[in-house]
């Protein structure tokens, strides 16, 4: 409720992008919680909030020295967020995505391979500092088991249970309603995807009804976008680069455009991109070397 406040605050007097102040908001709630240590994934590029490097570094140095000066060890991972991370944009698709993920059914050599490469990282770096592992490399081996063996997804199941929330929902997952309209964005040229831009597919998003424009605006869950090509892909003139999930049709037009200006394409497949940049622990900053 402070924090709340405090933002209302903040957001009138130009003060939201001060970060001394976004690291007492981030951090203080983190502290009340009563964690024994923390692992922070602080996202840096055109659809993170950070968008330089120098920014996100700044940020991930004040939340590592708050937490391990409050005797939480803490440490932080700088990720690019230029593109879209995973296949899905909007609430109830990334749920979808997240449960196939936990159920083993992507995330090796499809779209979602992103996702589940950082997922490893951070989830094996919370078992090193819960003194589960020695090491994040053993963590991420205990991670990546925990998806092979179905233990992950059971977990989760439990926790859907024990939160009240409808396990048939989890296990049923195209019992959920559809949006009235679905559209496919198509490709006019031929090459690779060199670019897709994180936040205008985040403006598209919101346009369709996955995010709040204005703080009363409401959510509709079914909307969003999924993706059908992702940067270094091969991709032929008329292929589908994305399909649009919406109630909205007098959003559609607008949110084309939007999509298809998003994606570049070029006649040469661009090199992979490290995920994972950089990381922040107590012993200072160091290159992420996976």
């Amino acid at each position: 409720p402070a924090d709340k406040k405090m933002y209302a605050l903040r957001d009138v007097t130009a003060t939201v992008e001060c970060i001394p102040l976004i690291a007492g908001s981030i951090m203080s709630k983190k502290l009340a919680e009563g964690i024994d240590s923390l692992v922070l994934d602080v996202k840096t590029g055109r659809g993170a909030f950070m968008q330089t490097m120098e920014k996100s570094l700044e940020l991930a140095e004040a939340l590592v020295k708050i937490g391990n000066e409050f005797g939480k060890e803490t440490i932080a991972f700088i990720t690019e967020m230029s593109h879209p991370l995973g296949m899905t944009i909007g609430n109830w698709l990334e749920a979808v995505e997240c449960v196939e993920c936990l159920r083993g059914e992507r995330g090796e050599k499809d779209h979602s391979a992103d996702l589940m490469e950082l997922t490893y990282v951070l989830g094996g770096a919370m078992l090193m500092l819960g003194k589960k592992t020695s090491t994040i490399d053993e963590g991420i081996q205990r991670c990546r088991e925990a998806i092979r063996n179905g233990a992950a997804y059971r977990k989760f199941l439990e926790l859907v249970q024990a939160q009240g929330g409808q396990v048939d929902a989890i296990e049923n997952l195209q019992r959920y309603p559809l949006s009235k309209h679905s559209v496919e964005i198509k490709s006019a040229e031929s090459g690779f995807v060199t670019d897709i831009d994180a936040l205008e597919m985040g403006f598209a998003s919101t346009l369709l009804g996955a995010g709040r424009q204005k703080i009363d605006d409401t959510i509709d869950p079914k909307a969003g976008i999924i993706l059908k090509r992702k940067v270094g892909d091969s991709v032929e003139s008329g292929d589908t680069l994305a399909i649009v999930l919406t109630d909205r049709e007098d959003t559609l037009s607008e949110v084309k455009e939007r999509i298809t200006a998003s994606f570049r394409v070029g006649a040469t497949q661009p090199p992979p991109q490290r995920l994972i940049l950089k990381v922040i622990d107590k012993k200072g900053i160091r290159e992420w070397g996976h």
